[in-house]
């Protein structure tokens, strides 16, 4: 038999290479790529110019702290005391004098902080100074002679809904990472992540270690400081990442390096957020101002005048349009100043006048509504900050430390071992608690499938051990 002829094959291959180019221009016009408003169709693109000057500042950050806690029954009776915990995070160079900024909560009580750049030197770094309420904090590098290679800084006030932002760090211990994506909301507000909450929002992917690391713009300049993730369950990446403007940062950093602590400006009122019913029911035609709930005695806000039911719409001339906005033009004032108040009075706009103080911690206290509460960490936890109107009402002495439970999630690890609403955790591991901040630290920081808490309800203290 003869072999079948391979010629009738290449014929017909050769009759679609020419009907192919004999189509209408027209038609080989229409499967050119779709042109987006803003982007250039210049083939493929690349963000390595960008992203390699900028890895070059982004440091791993370890903070070592000494365990001080002693005789542990659980663990066999052995004395820890002397033992070394270390936690990890990032942070990045904004100076060539080594200067870098990082979050309060990455170094908080750290007795030594090692800092890994990209050459992969370690070097010991000074804490020059930690703002928990805004969760910056700053160290410094000193090695003279050494010009470090610095981020140049950007302006968070003028990113846009959509814009491309990068997150730098080094998540999960794996150094020099940047992952991509854009900017998803701003102004956050609410979440107990930081005291003074006005977050920017980011889908680029943010885990675990990434707390200090950069959030830079397209063009290579920092914009924020990455600084907490929100997820259900185990902390990983789920889409909502947020940093702190760097604004806001760059303005801490100034203070922390200047006074070598922030100094913040003090009205003396307790605010609610306006709602769309407290908006109806103020007669106003939208949700907007924060209303004053409490005025508190011999404090500016008192001779300013300010009432109880006025809402406060723009202190000089910017308006305010949450509790947040207001909490940071305040704040951000510095003792001494004069503000204008424009505020919303029985259905009539009137301006006082007040002579800001300074922010002293009792003032704090007194002034603030609510203990911030950080959104669900791992293990089904949901904690707030013990204060005096907790202390009283849960019947703990005044000099207890700790965290509150505010929540438990059903099914949760934490409701599985009986942990309920009002119980203070005051020790994670075997170290003690100062606050929610401390807390998530040590439980974001705990491996391995167990978690010891050493737990206060009412005049009992007991272990609990959380399984997962």
């Amino acid at each position: 038999m003869s072999r079948p002829s391979a010629r009738p094959a290449r014929l017909a291959v050769a009759g679609l290479l020419a009907a192919a180019a004999a189509l209408p221009l027209q038609a080989q016009e229409d499967e050119r790529p779709l042109r987006l408003p803003g982007l250039r169709a210049q083939g493929p693109v690349t963000y390595a110019d960008v992203l390699e000057p900028a890895l070059e500042a982004v440091v791993h950050v370890q903070a070592q702290r000494r365990v001080t806690s002693g005789f542990i029954p659980f663990f066999g009776g052995q004395d820890d005391s002397g033992r070394e915990r270390e936690s990890q995070g990032s942070g990045v160079i904004v100076r060539p004098d080594g200067t870098i900024l990082t979050n309060s909560h990455v170094v908080e009580g750290a007795d030594r902080v090692i800092v890994k750049l990209q050459d992969r030197r370690e070097l010991v770094a000074k804490i020059v100074g930690t703002d928990p309420a805004s969760d910056v904090a700053v160290l410094k590098l000193d090695v003279p002679g050494t010009r470090w290679p610095a981020l140049p800084f950007g302006s968070s006030s003028h990113l846009r809904i959509g814009d491309v932002v990068f997150a730098l760090g080094s998540p999960l211990g794996l150094d020099q990472t940047a992952t991509m994506g854009i900017v998803s909301a701003k102004g956050r507000e609410g979440l107990g992540i930081t005291r003074y909450d006005h977050l920017i929002q980011t889908d680029a992917a943010i885990n675990p270690g990434n707390s200090g690391g950069a959030m830079i713009n397209a063009r290579g300049e920092l914009v924020g400081i990455n600084t907490a993730i929100l997820y259900r369950g185990t902390p990983s990446y789920q889409g909502v990442g947020l940093a702190i403007p760097i604004d806001l940062a760059r303005g801490i950093m100034n203070q922390l390096l200047t006074e070598g602590r922030v100094v913040r400006a003090f009205l003396g009122v307790q605010l609610d957020d306006i709602d769309a019913e407290l908006a109806r029911r103020f007669g106003m035609d939208r949700p907007r101002g924060a209303a004053v709930s409490r005025v508190v005695r011999d404090t500016p806000a008192a001779d300013a005048g300010l009432r109880v039911g006025d809402v406060i719409l723009a202190v000089d001339e910017d308006e305010v349009d949450t509790l947040g906005e207001l909490r940071l033009a305040i704040s951000g004032r510095r003792p001494g100043d004069r503000v204008k108040l424009r505020v919303l009075r029985d259905g009539g706009e009137r301006t006082l006048t007040a002579r800001l103080t300074t922010l002293e911690e009792e003032d704090e206290a007194e002034s603030r509504p609510r203990p911030p509460m950080v959104p669900e960490m791992e293990w089904g936890l949901r904690l707030q900050e013990l204060d005096e109107r907790l202390r009283e009402r849960l019947g703990v002495e005044t000099d207890l430390e700790g965290a509150v439970v505010a929540g438990v999630r059903p099914g949760s690890p934490a409701e599985k071992e009986g942990l309920a609403e009002g119980d203070v955790i005051v020790r994670v591991e075997r170290e003690r608690v100062r606050g929610v901040a401390e807390a998530r630290r040590l439980i974001e920081g705990a491996e391995g499938d167990t978690l010891l808490l050493l737990v206060r309800r009412g005049d009992e203290t007991r272990f609990v051990v959380l399984e997962r």
